[in-house]
């Protein structure tokens, strides 16, 4: 019977020792053995130090990739007002309706999708986002985070609002040099790139030399007639104008120099010879010109009235923020972080 027992207990050993072994051998995040320091809460939410730390690298990375500086010696301040917009996107989240989230969605999709068809190219489009640390999915989540509280805002405080016939009139005045529109100009252009976009290379001079004489062919073509937009449709390498015929609409100071002064030296119908910018070599064809212009009230009524409601929603912001702070509950919990702002 005492054999039994001792049977029956080495065999409870063995079956319990590999799981035991396997527990204890597990490594064990840092983030559990040292949880991140919480710097504020609320109702439904925390903020750890860890959040406004990577907040504060996104920041000064983001700023970085558009050619901006930060000031390391303002880093304190800096991180003050990046938990302040944490805790408010952390509030406006929970706020966020089930329509808020839909309208949101969609709204970001749209965004990032205008946002990708600015950049030259698909790779160009990637790049950025790895210039930020962030991947595609984070990247398309800050902007559907982002558009989910603007719903919100727009829900709780722009839709509350009013503007009159009187206060839009009086802003239209006030403002009539933001409806003056300068002379722009619509053209329609072929690009034969001087980059191998495969190898993500420059050209050789000779296969430069090919790339010119590709586009002179065209021009050639363009000359004898040839429908413009389907010569577009067939070999143009500008991936952000292919898909709509090669059309680009400009007023001078937003486009490669040698490009808008090629534009705004045609007439309409009327083709440019193969002109280099920094991209390749374009075969430009006017299609129609506006002479600058003021924009009259009748025309921007929408555009006045969204002003208008804009800024009294700019107005009454801090007071909504100060609201919503104090109904969540919000705590800030770390001494560095209640500083003055300027």
């Amino acid at each position: 019977m005492n054999d039994r027992i001792h049977q029956l207990a080495v065999l409870a050993l063995l079956i319990l020792t590999p799981a035991i072994t396997v527990s204890a051998a597990r490594p064990i995040p840092l983030d559990e053995l040292f949880p991140p320091k919480v710097v504020a809460k609320g109702n439904g939410f925390q903020v750890t130090e860890k959040d406004v730390e990577k907040a504060y690298l996104d920041y000064t990375t983001a700023a970085a990739a558009n050619g901006q500086q930060v000031d390391i010696a303002d880093r304190e301040n800096l991180e003050s007002r990046l938990l302040d917009k944490l805790v408010f996107m952390r509030i406006m989240l929970l706020k966020a309706t089930s329509e808020d989230q839909e309208s949101g969605a969609k709204r970001a999709d749209e965004l990032l999708a205008a946002f990708k068809k600015r950049s030259s190219s698909e790779d160009a489009f990637q790049r950025y986002i790895a210039s930020l640390n962030l991947t595609y999915a984070e990247f398309h989540n800050k902007f559907k985070e982002q558009a989910v509280v603007e719903e919100v805002l727009l829900r709780e405080v722009h839709k509350t609002l009013t503007a009159s016939d009187d206060e839009m009139k009086r802003f239209y005045l006030d403002n009539i040099e933001a409806f003056r529109q300068p002379e722009m100009v619509r053209v329609a252009h072929i690009l034969v790139s001087t980059r191998n976009s495969r190898e993500n290379r420059p050209l050789t001079d000779q296969e430069k030399r090919a790339a010119l004489s590709k586009a002179e062919a065209l021009l050639k073509r363009a000359k004898a007639g040839e429908d413009f937009a389907k010569l577009v449709e067939m070999f143009s390498e500008d991936p952000g104008s292919k898909s709509h015929g090669g059309i680009y609409a400009f007023a001078r100071g937003q486009m490669a120099v040698e490009f808008e002064t090629a534009a705004f030296a045609l007439q309409p119908g009327q083709l440019s010879d193969v002109i280099e910018t920094g991209y390749g070599f374009h075969v430009i064809k006017m299609l129609d010109r506006r002479p600058s212009r003021t924009l009259p009230y009748e025309a921007s009524v929408d555009r006045v009235r969204k002003a208008v409601i804009d800024g009294k929603a700019e107005a009454i912001l801090p007071n909504y923020t100060r609201q919503i702070r104090a109904a969540f509950g919000t705590v800030i919990l770390d001494p560095a972080y209640k500083q003055e702002k300027p």
